[in-house]
Order: C-alpha cells, then sequence, then structure tokens
C-alpha cells in the first residue's frame, strides 16, 4: 500500500472534506450550548427585573397609605371618633377599594371610629404595628394577619395624632388588602412566556401568593424541604424541577426585600423549559440540516474537482512549455508550489524560464527602477508639500530630519530651522502641555504601538497659541528598539473652538434658570434641560419620547391648542401663559416662549421652547390686587368713618349736656338713653370701619397672646351654647408680641363668632398658639409673607366650610353670606385691618363640609410681656386756666368750646392750625394747654404744636382726631407719652383729659 503523503492529491481531497465538515459540526454544537446558556441569563435578568418591579409597586403602595394617613390624622372630626368619623372614613373607603377598612383607635386601643361597622368593642392594643407606632410616635406597617373587624388577609399601617406636647392623642389605621398586594403578579403575566409560575414565599417556605394556580406546589403548603432549604441559603438562584402538572420548568428564586415586607420573603419565577429552549433547539435542528447540505456539497466537489487539480495544471505546463520553445522568456506555468507533485514540477519550469530572461532584463530592469524611484520622490515631495497638514519625521531626541512645507502657516518656523536643529520640537509645545504630551509618547513606546494621537497646544514663533492634532506612525527596528516616527500635524484650533462655544452653548442651556424643551415637527420631546425636571417633576428619562400634553391640566380648551400649533405650524413664534399640571397633580403657571428651527433648506424640522415658572409671581400678584382693592375700600371707609366720627361727638356731647339740664324728666331721659345707645352703635361702626381702613389708633404693649384667649375663651363658651366645645391648645413656648391688647380681642371675638355661626348644629371650637419661624423655602411658597420669628394664633371650627369663591373674598368689607340681620359683613374685613397694621399675615383654610381654620402670624419680639396696671376713675375737676382749643370743624369747636367754659376754664378758640398759631403769638404767656385738632386746613394740629413748642419748649398739648393721617405717629401707632382723644368723646372724657394734661408734671 503506498505512503499516504500530505502534499498527494489523494490526501487533499481527504482534508478538504474534513476541513468543511469537522468545523462545522462543532461550531453548531457550540452555538447551540451557548444559546440555552444565554437563553438562562435572559430569564435570570427578567425575573431581576419583575423583583425590582415588585419592589417599586409595593413602595408605591407604601407612600400612598403613609399619605392618606397623614391627611386623615389632620381632620379634626376624625381625631373625635363617633358617627360623623365613621361616615368621612366610609368615605374615604369608598374613594380607595384596594383598603379593606380605615380607622381610628384611642391610645389604650379601643377602636372609636371605623369605616366599617361592627357591633361589638375591638381593642387593637395587642397588634404589633399599634404598640411600634405608640412607642415611636411615627408611621408603622404592620405584617400579614387578619383584621379584626374584616376578618381578611390585611397589612395594617399606623399613623399617630400628636397633640401640642407631642403625645400621641389617637391613633389613625388602615387596613391594604393583600391581594392589591400581591396584584404585580397578574400584571407581569403578560412579559413571562406562557404557562409561567410567579410564587411568593414566607421565611418557612409556607405559599403567600402566586399566579397562576401553583403547578410546584400547593398555596399555603410548605415548599418540599430541599428545594426551600436551597433558596433560604443561597438566596438567589434557580434549579429545574417538575411541578405537579408534569411540566419541566427552570425556576429563579431571589429574595424579596422592601419597606413593606419587614419578615423574609422570597420570589419563584418558574418558566417552562421547553419554551426556555425553544429557539436554541430549533436552531440546532437548523445547523443540521445546513450542515448535511454542505457535507453533500464538499462531495460533489471532491467529484467534480477532479478537472480543476489535474486537468487544468497540466494544461497550464503544456501551454507555457510551447511559449517557452517559441521564445517567450516570460512564459510561466502560474501553478503555486501546493498542488504536491504537479506543484513541484511547475516550480522547476518557472526556476528555469526566469534564469533565462533575468541575464536579458536585468540591465532594463536596473534602469526602471532607477525612474521610478524618481518619480516616487517627486510624487511624495508633493503630496507631502500639499496634503491639510504638516508632514514630519521626528526622532527620539525631538530632533527633525524632514518637515512639510505647511511647517510655516502652522509653526511660524522654517523647515530649515527645525532640520539644522535651531529648533526642537518640544521647546514649542505649551509649557502645561508637554509632561503629557511625554507621558503619551513613552507609554507608547513601552507598549510598542504602532499608532499615537493626541490633541495639545503649541506656541508660534509669534507667541500665538494654536491647538494641533498630532498624528503619529511609530517605527520600530529589528531588535523592537524604537526608531523614529513619521507624523502628520493638523491645525485644529479653529475646530476646538467651535467645540468650546458648542459646550458653553450646552453649559447655558443646562444652568439655565428656565425650562428648555426641544420637540420634533410632530410635539415628540427630544431634550429637557435640569430646570424642566425641578419644575414639572419629570426626569429626562420619563419626558423624552413623551408628548407635552402629558403637563396638560384642562385649564385650557382645544381653541387654545389650536391656535398655539396654528401659529407653530406657520412658522411663527408662539408665546402665551399655561397653567400645567406637574407629576405629582398640582398645577404651576408658566410663560412660554416657543420657537420653530428650521434646516439649510427651510424646512420646519424641530420646536425650542423656553418655560418660566411664574406661579409665585401670579399669587404675589394676586396678593397685591387683594392688598389694592382692600386700600382703596379701606380710604373710603376711612373718610366716611373720619367725618361720621365729627358728626357723632356733637350728638353724645350735645346729648350729654341736655340730660344735665332734663335730670328731673324721666321722659326725657329716656328719649336721650335711646340716643346714646344709636350713637354709641353708630361710634362701633365707625371703629370697625376705621380698624379695616388701618385709622384707628392703636396704643401697643408688649403683650401674651395666651392671657388674651385665656380673657375671652370663657365669656365665648358661654356665647356659644352648650351645643359647641371650646378648645384650647396653648403653647408653652408662645414669644410676645408688639401689640394693641383691645385689637386682639377684637380679632378673637370676630374669629369666635364667625366660627359660631358656621356650626348651627353645635360642632368644636379649637384654639392654638405657637412659634413659628418662617424661612427661606416657606417665603418662597409665600412671597407676600417675610422671613423671621412669629407667634400664631390658630382658630379652627368643624362647621359648614367654604368654597372657593367664597374664600377667595372672605376679607372683603361688607361681604357675607349671612341673612341680611344676621351680620353686617365686617367681621373678617375688621380682623384683616387689624393684622396687616401690626405687620402681621392671615391664612384661611377651608373645604365645604370641611369646617375653617384662620391662621394669624404677629411678628415676635423678645421683650417680656409688660404688667397691667388698673385705673382708678377719678371725679371730674373743672380748673381756672386758659386753653388754645383749634378745631376746623365748627360743631366740635363750639361744643368743646362750651364744655371747658362752663367747668371754669378760659378758651381761646381757633379754625385752623395757622390761627391757633397766631392766637399763640398773642397770648402765649397766659396759655396752660392747646387743645389741637390733628387734621386742619392750611396748617395740621402736628405742625402748629411744633411752631408754638420752639417758642414755648415746655407747652402741653393734647391731640384729638377721627383718625390720624400719620400725623403724629407712623402707621397710626401712637408714640409714648403722646396725648391722644380719639372721636367721637363725650364731655366727661374731654374734661378728664384736659385735667389730666393740666396736672401733669
Amino acid at each position: 500500500m503506498p505512503k499516504l503523503s500530505f502534499s498527494s492529491i489523494r490526501a487533499r481531497l481527504i482534508l478538504w472534506a474534513l476541513l468543511v465538515i469537522v468545523p462545522s459540526g462543532v461550531l453548531f454544537y457550540s452555538h447551540a450550548r451557548e444559546m440555552r446558556h444565554h437563553a438562562v441569563e435572559r430569564a435570570r435578568e427578567d425575573a431581576s427585573s419583575l423583583i425590582n418591579f415588585a419592589v417599586i409597586h409595593e413602595e408605591k403602595i407604601l407612600r400612598e397609605t403613609q399619605q392618606i394617613l397623614a391627611t386623615l390624622a389632620e381632620i379634626p372630626v376624625v381625631v373625635q371618633g363617633g358617627e360623623r368619623c365613621d361616615e368621612l372614613l366610609a368615605r374615604f373607603l369608598k374613594n380607595y377599594p384596594r383598603y379593606l377598612n380605615f380607622s381610628v383607635a384611642r391610645p389604650d386601643g379601643l377602636v372609636i371610629g371605623s369605616a366599617i361597622p361592627f357591633k361589638e368593642p375591638v381593642n387593637a392594643s395587642g397588634r404589633l404595628y399599634f404598640q411600634e407606632t405608640l412607642k415611636n410616635r411615627e408611621f408603622t406597617i404592620g405584617q400579614y394577619q387578619v383584621g379584626l373587624i374584616t376578618g381578611k388577609p390585611a397589612i395594617n399601617f399606623g399613623y399617630p395624632v400628636l397633640d401640642n406636647e407631642g403625645k400621641v392623642s389617637a391613633v389613625v389605621i388602615a387596613a391594604l388588602d393583600l391581594s392589591h398586594v400581591t396584584k404585580f403578579e397578574y400584571e407581569l403575566d403578560v412579559q413571562t412566556p406562557a404557562n409561567s409560575t410567579h410564587v411568593k414565599l414566607d421565611r418557612n417556605g409556607a405559599v403567600l401568593a402566586s399566579y397562576p394556580a401553583v403547578q410546584l406546589l400547593g398555596r399555603g403548603n410548605p415548599l418540599e424541604k430541599s428545594y426551600f432549604e436551597r433558596i433560604s441559603k443561597e438566596k438567589k438562584g434557580m434549579f429545574e424541577a417538575v411541578g405537579a402538572d408534569g411540566v419541566e420548568r427552570l425556576y429563579l428564586f431571589s429574595d424579596l426585600g422592601s419597606t413593606l415586607h419587614k419578615a423574609d420573603l422570597y420570589i419563584l419565577f418558574g418558566i417552562p423549559t421547553s419554551g426556555l429552549f425553544a429557539e436554541s433547539g430549533r436552531e440546532l435542528a437548523r445547523n443540521l440540516v445546513i450542515l448535511a447540505v454542505v457535507s453533500m456539497f464538499a462531495l460533489a466537489m471532491m467529484w467534480f474537482g477532479g478537472n480543476f487539480l489535474f486537468l487544468r495544471p497540466i494544461g497550464a505546463l503544456v501551454g507555457a512549455s510551447k511559449r517557452l520553445a517559441a521564445g517567450d522568456l516570460t512564459a510561466r506555468s502560474g501553478l503555486p508550489p501546493t498542488y504536491g507533485e504537479l506543484g513541484e514540477l511547475s516550480r522547476v519550469f518557472d526556476e528555469m524560464a526566469g534564469e533565462l530572461e533575468r541575464g536579458q532584463d536585468e540591465s532594463r530592469r536596473m534602469l526602471e527602477v532607477a525612474v521610478e524611484k524618481q518619480e516616487l520622490g517627486n510624487r511624495l515631495l508633493s503630496l507631502t508639500n500639499n496634503v491639510p497638514g504638516m508632514v514630519y519625521r521626528g526622532h527620539r531626541d525631538w530632533s527633525v530630519s524632514f518637515i512639510g512645507a505647511e511647517v510655516g502657516p502652522v509653526t511660524g518656523y522654517t523647515a530649515e530651522e527645525f532640520t539644522s536643529g535651531a529648533v526642537s520640537w518640544k521647546t514649542i509645545i505649551h509649557p502645561d502641555d508637554l509632561e503629557e504630551v511625554k507621558e503619551a509618547f513613552r507609554k507608547a513606546t513601552r507598549e510598542k504601538s504602532a499608532t499615537l494621537r493626541r490633541e495639545y497646544r503649541i506656541r508660534r514663533k509669534d507667541g500665538v497659541i494654536r491647538w494641533i492634532e498630532d498624528r503619529r506612525q511609530l517605527i520600530y527596528d529589528e531588535s523592537g528598539t524604537f526608531s523614529y516616527v513619521d507624523g502628520l500635524l493638523l491645525d485644529i484650533t479653529e475646530r476646538r473652538r467651535g467645540e468650546e462655544n458648542q459646550a458653553r452653548l450646552a453649559m447655558a442651556v443646562e444652568q439655565s434658570g428656565e425650562a428648555v424643551v426641544v420637540t420634533d415637527r410632530e410635539g415628540v420631546i427630544q431634550y429637557v434641560n435640569p430646570s424642566f425636571e425641578r419644575v414639572t417633576g419629570y426626569s429626562r428619562e420619563e419626558a423624552v419620547g413623551k408628548n407635552p400634553r402629558v403637563l396638560r391640566s384642562g385649564k385650557h380648551d382645544e381653541a387654545f391648542y389650536r391656535g398655539l400649533w396654528d401659529t407653530l405650524t406657520r412658522g411663527e413664534v408662539w408665546s402665551g401663559h399655561f397653567i400645567n399640571r406637574k407629576k405629582d397633580g398640582s398645577l404651576y403657571e408658566e410663560d412660554a416662549t416657543i420657537t420653530p428651527l428650521r434646516d439649510s433648506s427651510g424646512e420646519i424640522v424641530n420646536f425650542v421652547a423656553a418655560k418660566r415658572d411664574v406661579t409665585n409671581l401670579m399669587l404675589l400678584e394676586k396678593q397685591v390686587r387683594m392688598a389694592q382693592k382692600m386700600e382703596s375700600v379701606g380710604t373710603l371707609a376711612g373718610g366716611i368713618a373720619h367725618d361720621f366720627n365729627n358728626a357723632l361727638t356733637g350728638i353724645m356731647g350735645y346729648g350729654e349736656l341736655l340730660r344735665m339740664r332734663l335730670a328731673g324728666d324721666p321722659k326725657a331721659q329716656a328719649d336721650l338713653d335711646a340716643i346714646s345707645r344709636a350713637a354709641e352703635r353708630s361710634a362701633t361702626l365707625t371703629r370697625q370701619l376705621l380698624t379695616f381702613a388701618r385709622r384707628q389708633v392703636v396704643e401697643p404693649v408688649n403683650l401674651d397672646v395666651r392671657d388674651v384667649v385665656n380673657d375671652h375663651v370663657k365669656f365665648f363658651a358661654k356665647v356659644a351654647g352648650e351645643l359647641i366645645e371650646v378648645r384650647t391648645f396653648l403653647a408653652e413656648e408662645t414669644p410676645t408680641v408688639r401689640a394693641d391688647r383691645g385689637q386682639i380681642q377684637q380679632v378673637l371675638m370676630n374669629l369666635y363668632l364667625n366660627a359660631r355661626d358656621a356650626m348651627p348644629e353645635g360642632g368644636q371650637l379649637l384654639v392654638e398658639t405657637g412659634a413659628a419661624a418662617l424661612d427661606e423655602e416657606y417665603v418662597r411658597s409665600y412671597p407676600y409673607m417675610k422671613q423671621g420669628r412669629y407667634t400664631f394664633l390658630m382658630v379652627s371650627d368643624t362647621g359648614i366650610g367654604m368654597d372657593e369663591a367664597t374664600r377667595d373674598r372672605v376679607f372683603e368689607p361688607f361681604f357675607t353670606t349671612k341673612a341680611p340681620d344676621k351680620g353686617t359683613g365686617l367681621g373678617l374685613s375688621v380682623v384683616y385691618g387689624i393684622v396687616k397694621q401690626h405687620n402681621g399675615f392671615i391664612h384661611v383654610y377651608s373645604e365645604p363640609g370641611m369646617g375653617s381654620t384662620f391662621k394669624v402670624y404677629f411678628p415676635a419680639v423678645e421683650d417680656p410681656p409688660d404688667v397691667r396696671v388698673p385705673v382708678k376713675a377719678e371725679p371730674v375737676r373743672g380748673g381756672r386756666e386758659t386753653i388754645l382749643l383749634a378745631d376746623d370743624d365748627e360743631l366740635i369747636r363750639t361744643l368743646s368750646e362750651r364744655i371747658l367754659k362752663e367747668l371754669g376754664y378760659t378758651v381761646l378758640p381757633a379754625r385752623n392750625g395757622e390761627e391757633a398759631v397766631d392766637l399763640f403769638r398773642q397770648h402765649g404767656e397766659d396759655i396752660a394747654l392747646v387743645v389741637l385738632d390733628v387734621v386742619m386746613p392750611r396748617m395740621g394740629g402736628k405742625e402748629a404744636f411744633e411752631a408754638m413748642r420752639k417758642e414755648t419748649p415746655g407747652l402741653k398739648g393734647i391731640f384729638m382726631s377721627g383718625y390720624s393721617a400719620d400725623a403724629i405717629h407712623k402707621a397710626f401707632v401712637i408714640r409714648p407719652g403722646t396725648p391722644f382723644l380719639g372721636k367721637p368723646f363725650s364731655p366727661t372724657v374731654l374734661a378728664r383729659k384736659v385735667r389730666e394734661m393740666l396736672d401733669k408734671t
């Protein structure tokens, strides 16, 4: 048997077949195994994603539950329990069907309110979550357990209700339906292969939930011991098992950790192996078919390849021999030596022909080579001088042996300066970049890198800094030692400037305080900046790919949006105002400008929107408009009250004088009593008008608001009747305020009466005081307020509440929702005026059926409260002194003159300030006291008094006014020691005030 040689024709045919068939089989088998591996990895990744989704789902439930309980804890009627509490909790349960029940329990555990009725008393004190809520005074999550009232599996949550002392006064409870906790399993069914199972296990291996019907085990039954030991030990992994339905599955397991689950829980995802590996099986079958086809093709090639392997090379040798015999010395067989015996023969033939040809062509070839080298050198030189950059050859010592013609424009130096060694390349590299360039070159040579690209700066001969890109080809000798570099230098200064400008533009957009949104021409969002995320609550990932309609609030109709799009599609810029909705559901307002962007052909390709959040600005404008309206009404009311006070002074004064004359006539006294009562009611109304207009003179003291509350709450308890329960929460740390005690009393009384009228069938009135520190974040939400330390006074009721329209007008004068005979509509207007006069703020919170809360903020002071000294009434006395009296109102002037003269005084009357000053200059030595109206024509009382005191510094004076128009004090607050007599006043009050000033040292 002949020896089988590698170069024989037979061996080559067999090797060819094996090289085709065997590697293909190995490749197909390896590919099938790789596909199975990828299928398992995909299943593992899907399981991890599903577990993460489960945690997110349960965290969402947790946040929602905490928010609901926090809302219930703020509602007074919930804390009270009883039938109204049950009705409110039932409404909440109807709105949130995922919960089995809402309830409230006292600290001893007794349930006093529940959305689900119960007959027997229920006590939650034995529940662990209830105990933890009382202990920690914070939101608490329970474990899976059967509800005391519903009797159904649930997760219970507790939320504490704290009183002013920080103690738990009640616990609000929510029972979450267990089926909703596991609802995610149904939602994920579409994301897993058919016939897959989802199972949730507790720490003992018992099944808590599954979908669909568990195929590996039954609900509530423990898992097979060997499987569960592996799960509890490894925490995360997989195993294969056959379910009760006979289906083989790959079970992937992992522990489940979330805030909602306090105990150890595990999730299993069972995926049928038939579906999991179906694709790899089909791929393997398809590859086997391909392998069979390839094998048949290889056999056919061996059968029909004889022509190529035998006849063709033999024919080539015969043809070459004929051309060589004919004198063609270039004739060659063209067969490679891999053709075995034929190849060897062909090699010998070709060598023989080559020897014959080389002697003939040697001289001609040498000439052609010289010509080609010359042409190549010329082409290379032309190429290096015309490429868009500078070509060079550099060496280890940074010297340059060749450099292109572009060296001048790039560096400012000539090529001769570099090649002669006058200038070294490293000397023109910027000092800040030199070490980095050198280290990069060292690293490249250590690693035997073939190429190196760097961008760095150079300093031209004229001192100008330029950016270049250095592209180097590193050349090594036969021993691997670096020899030289061939490089290309490109001036990229303009490109770098463009990149820097683009980076600055991107930075400006990213850091802009206004929200920037870029959409395509269909309105799909392609980009949003961080300000958009901050304003709307949507992250960039959530917004991109969505339409801006996700922000719609429903406050604009379709015509508004049609007009917007009509403007934009015409290529025009649209500017306008939006009321939009954030991700959390709250509304905000923004001014927006949307601009179409066009490409080079003029077609609109994008829209760019610049948006500015003006929510706080609109709120501030609303407050300003309200203040302006109240100020204008106040100005009118103050003017009317001032004139009315003058008239009332005359009525009350002459009425009292008439009473003295008719002391023996009972009928006349009764009529005068009626006149006095009417005048007093009118005076009360004018005081209210002046208070609203902030023109009533106030006498501020350092005041403890708690004292005022304690003085009046007992009185109001009697006025309110037995149907209204009055409760107070007065914090010990209540700061002192600088305020008029009487006006604070009036604020309380008006708020009390308003609360009483809102609870015709009875209810609860809560009065609370405390300290509040308004920081920058709070003032950002309420821009009309100021930072600082405040004392707050809060009055809440459980009455009928108010709708939005009523809340907007609640402080307007003469606005009332009561019957015509139930009030004037000035109560809350007076409250508003007093609060503003004391530089404070007032907020109202109310919803129909949910009661109302008024919260007043007064600026706090550091001084302790003043001590009240009771004033003893003394009998009225007259005198013989001379008094200068000035008032532009003839009625008041005549009445006051008559009263003072009847008491024995000498009176010098004047009609205005100038006339009073003239009289004083004539009788200054005799005048002991001046009584001046504040506002008079030609010269006011303050100016007149100052002119008199220049001549007599110790002069005594009394000022009178229906209100003070900032004549003797600032913001209508009496300066300490300033004598003042407010109109209307009685003759007795005038006489006592005059005598008091005359006797004063």
